[in-house]
């Protein structure tokens, strides 16, 4: 999966193939919830492991790379241990969350505000903007 996600961020920059990603992910956690069969759980967890490739390693550390020319390796690093501690830290939180009933509470609002994040990026002068 490294290869073709490394030639996707090559041709179509890490913030777009990050994009897409993390929306493609999304819309997988989604249909993985409409799991009737094996087989189907089995395909989305495929196309899950497809899209995740586009938000790894490789991207992360091209844009890192492009954007800064002075302690590049402090930088990688710096966000390589910040994905690391984000993913040790939302377990828990998202533990206690599923137990109690916050989880109903927040739903609307994350909604909301992924709907709004597209919504800027894609205006003029964002994220989209080349």
């Amino acid at each position: 999966m490294g290869p073709l996600a490394g030639k996707l961020t090559q041709l179509y920059g890490p913030k777009k193939v990050m994009t897409f990603s993390a929306i493609g992910s999304g819309a997988c956690f989604m249909l993985v919830s409409l799991t009737r069969s094996l087989w189907y759980f089995y395909t989305i967890y495929a196309c899950l492991a497809l899209v995740l490739c586009g938000m790894g390693v490789i991207t992360i550390t091209t844009l890192l790379a492009n954007w800064f020319e002075k302690r590049r390796g402090t930088a990688t690093g710096m966000a390589l241990v910040g994905i690391s501690a984000g993913g040790l830290i939302l377990a828990p939180v998202m533990g206690l969350i599923g137990k109690t009933e916050l989880w109903s509470d927040l739903g609307s609002p994350a909604v909301s505000l992924c709907r709004d994040a597209l919504l800027r990026a894609s205006g003029p002068g964002g994220f989209f903007a080349d």
